[in-house]
């Protein structure tokens, strides 16, 4: 085990520091092997640095009293690991709910300049989708996008169609009248 005031390796059986003669606090199960040297622990110390062992503990001497507990500030592996299970982290940064198109701009131009029943149902699906998205609800977003789509597009075959019925009629009308009117000089 490692001395709490130098740092220094004692085997598991020491109750002193050979280094510094502190007292040693077990601080968690013992351990079979010493691990490897590392710079920052001491080299072999010398005779003369090393204070001399007891040469034998009379049965009258009292064992040693433990060394006080250490402050509250210091750090300790054992107050950071816990057995408690790790929580997930929670991402900063939700994912954005897919692009569900609404088709607004469009279902408001068809309603204004071709076919207004159909421009006002194309209308109120594009609100729904803004709604079905603020909820969450990604499926009915799609359905109420789609039938948006649907009905901007037939608002604007209907105006279509009635502006080609329109110009084939005039035309027709055209072909007649000129009809007419060339007989009339004959």
């Amino acid at each position: 085990m490692y001395c709490r005031q130098c740092g220094a390796w004692n085997e598991d059986e020491e109750t002193n520091c050979t280094a510094c003669s502190a007292v040693l606090i077990p601080a968690g199960p013992p351990s079979a092997e010493k691990p490897a040297e590392t710079s920052a622990a001491p080299a072999a110390a010398s005779p003369a640095e090393t204070p001399a062992a007891p040469a034998a503990e009379s049965p009258s001497q009292a064992p040693p009293e433990p060394a006080p507990a250490p402050p509250a500030t210091s750090f300790s592996w054992n107050d950071t690991i816990s057995n408690q299970p790790v929580q997930p982290r929670q991402n900063p940064y939700p994912t954005p709910p897919p692009h569900v198109p609404n088709y607004l701009a469009e279902a408001i131009l068809v309603t204004l300049f071709c076919c207004w029943p159909f421009g006002i149902v194309s209308l109120v699906y594009s609100a729904i989708v803004n709604a079905r998205l603020e909820i969450g609800d990604i499926p009915g977003a799609m359905q109420a996008s789609n039938q948006a789509r649907t009905w901007y597009r037939v608002s604007l075959w209907v105006f279509l169609g009635l502006i080609a019925v329109i110009f084939v009629g005039a035309f027709l009308m055209a072909i007649a009248v000129s009809e007419t009117a060339h007989s009339s000089y004959r």
